[in-house]
């Protein structure tokens, strides 16, 4: 196979929501990588003929030895972005071993010379105490930023040691500058993840006391997030995907239906506890979602077909180890993320690939469309912010017309003129007393509609009203009168 042909056909199966520059970087490293192949393996055909030893390894060791040499960093998105690229051939059914690139390869490049000054170690012991609150995965990207913004200081400006220091200009202006310049470039998301936890742990540090400049990051150094478009699947794919997972019938497929039905991630439905499923009285069932991504639990209303679809995943899984009610559901089973993403992707091989996230912006979607409010989309879903719920949702032209349709139809009604009742002329209307019914069921309808009004043009009605109560007072008064005359 040629170099173009082996780049392009690990390039095919990126997915086509990333954006021009991403692909581009993605082509970059590819291309390094398939160019080493070609050089020194050029009998390599097929990527089911890759292995660790010699060609991975190989190549590992060819990019720490590069003249010039490749900076860390780079070294480390090279190596992801190839992982990244074996792992989509994998799920697109290309004969690729799992375990040509590991963890610790990429770990590996993360490694930067120990600065030990007192800014490194003040910085250090700040992390330290995060490690009460924060989760490893979230204190570890805190020791790896900390670190490269603790290096960038120290090779540009060996003569600072401490906090007190640190100035705007030009050492803050200077280090974000190099966060702008990296080759390949950080995406925007990346850059503002840096950038808060840095700002985070200098902030930390100036509240307990040591000596640091004010404003040192400022909110016009943060970039723009990055805004993607909701990715659910059309309702024809859905229906075609949920029949899929019905005729096929097994523990995946029926964990993916209820991934659908209830909007839970992957992870939240994979630590499902046995007694998960609460009656609230009457047709009324709710699912107990355990605490997940955003620390929090709720309660998902299902209906009757969801609680079927956990009803046989509860006969698949069997009765399991353990009798504690409050003990996982799949703990036996040792499933994995991977798994359910890998039986996705066989579900839906020829129709459309998706992704398990995907049905969570579908069941939002739907939701919407079928008349929910966004607040409680948002609770459902499990949201702290609306703005993240607005992301997940997908509004089509044909929803702003069915949206705007609706909301003429409400103004046509809301303010309404009242109609007297049908029966109001009678034959004893042309008679006095029909005459006094009139007029009060007159005053009757004028204050229900003042009441649909403002305050300003309900107080001009209510005038008229008064008046209507003062002829119907003078009427009185003059029958009276005309009766005495008699």
């Amino acid at each position: 196979m040629s170099t173009g042909q082996f780049r392009d056909q690990m390039i095919h199966t990126l997915p086509q929501t990333l954006r021009p520059a991403t692909i581009e970087h993605y082509r970059y490293c590819a291309n390094r990588f398939v160019r080493y192949i070609n050089n020194h393996y050029p009998e390599l055909r097929t990527f089911a003929e890759l292995k660790r030893d010699p060609h991975i390894l190989g190549w590992l060791q060819i990019l720490s030895e590069t003249n010039p040499p490749l900076a860390i960093g780079t070294r480390r998105e090279i190596v992801r972005a190839v992982r990244y690229l074996f792992k989509n051939l994998a799920d697109n059914s290309h004969p690729v071993d799992q375990n040509l690139i590991l963890p610790q390869d990429t770990h590996r490049c993360q490694a930067k010379p120990e600065v030990d000054n007192q800014f490194a170690r003040l910085m250090k012991q700040k992390i330290q105490t995060l490690s009460a609150t924060l989760r490893p995965s979230t204190l570890e990207g805190y020791r790896i930023y900390a670190n490269e913004f603790v290096c960038y200081l120290h090779q540009n400006y060996p003569q600072l040691h401490t906090p007190a220091e640190l100035k705007r200009n030009p050492h803050i202006l200077g280090w974000l500058q190099s966060l702008a310049q990296r080759t390949p470039p950080l995406k925007n998301g990346t850059r503002l993840r840096i950038i808060c936890c840095v700002r985070r742990l200098l902030n930390d540090l100036a509240d307990d006391g040591h000596c640091i400049a004010e404003n040192l990051i400022l909110p016009p150094d943060f970039p723009p997030q990055d805004l993607y478009l909701p990715k659910p699947v059309s309702p024809e794919m859905d229906e075609l995907l949920k029949c899929k997972l019905r005729k096929t019938d097994d523990l995946l497929s029926n964990i993916l239906l209820l991934i659908r039905l209830t909007g839970m991630r992957v992870g939240e439905c994979l630590g499902l506890k046995k007694d998960c499923l609460h009656h609230l009285g009457g047709d009324d069932w709710a699912l107990h979602v355990p605490i997940g991504k955003l620390h929090n639990e709720r309660l998902v209303p299902v209906d009757a077909e969801a609680r079927k679809v956990l009803d046989r995943i509860v006969g698949i899984v069997g009765t399991p180890s353990s009798t504690d009610p409050a003990s996982p559901l799949f703990n036996d089973r040792k499933l994995s993320s991977q798994q359910v993403r890998k039986a996705l992707i066989n579900a839906s091989l020829h129709c459309q690939l998706v992704r398990p996230h995907q049905l969570r912006h579908t069941y939002a979607t739907m939701m919407l469309r079928s008349g929910m409010s966004l607040p409680a989309l948002k609770e459902i879903l499990g949201h702290r912010k609306i703005e993240m719920t607005m992301r997940y949702v997908q509004v089509s032209q044909t929803d702003l017309q069915r949206e705007y349709l609706l909301a003429r139809r409400k103004m046509e009604t809301l303010h309404s003129v009242p109609k007297l009742p049908g029966g109001a002329r009678t034959k004893s209307a042309n008679t006095i007393p029909g005459v006094f019914n009139n007029l009060d069921a007159i005053r009757h309808q004028l204050e229900m509609y003042r009441r649909q009004l403002s305050e300003s043009s309900g107080r001009k009605l209510q005038s008229l009203m008064r008046s209507l109560a003062r002829f119907r007072k003078s009427l009185a008064t003059f029958i009276k009168q005309q009766s005495g005359t008699d």
